[in-house]
């Protein structure tokens, strides 16, 4: 497990697991985390059920390809999906709901390859950075 980074967020009740490119692969859920006399730690997690958040990310992905007109790109769906593996569940969420419910706006930004979801001149607009 020399490759592989846990995360353990002080106060909440999860833990993050990073593998491949510091993308994070797995989560869990922080059951118990006890400390003995003799100053081992003890901690017991259980892994978290994210099929129907990757079934959204991938949806997403293939919803804002078939917005921006490049439905038949396969790399341009990879790489959205890809990117959306960096974004917390409630970003996905709204962006999911923004792009398949409200057929909110997709559009481009020049520069760092920009992609926005929904007015780009509000703060709660969607925005997924491609680099």
């Amino acid at each position: 497990m020399a490759d592989e980074t846990f995360t353990i967020y002080s106060r909440k009740k999860e833990v993050l697991l990073s593998k491949t490119g510091d993308h994070i692969d797995k989560e869990y859920h922080l059951e118990s985390d006890t400390m003995a006399e003799d100053g081992t730690r003890t901690i017991i997690m259980k892994p978290k059920d994210l099929t129907e958040l990757e079934r959204k990310k991938r949806e997403l992905a293939l919803a804002i390809a078939k917005s921006l007109g490049e439905e038949k790109s396969k790399l341009l769906k990879e790489l959205l999906y890809d990117a959306l593996r960096d974004y917390q569940h409630k970003e996905i969420e709204e962006m999911h709901k923004k792009v398949l419910e409200k057929k909110e706006a997709v559009k481009t930004r020049p520069g760092c390859f920009r992609i926005i979801i929904g007015d780009g001149r509000r703060k709660n607009c969607g925005v997924i950075d491609l680099r």
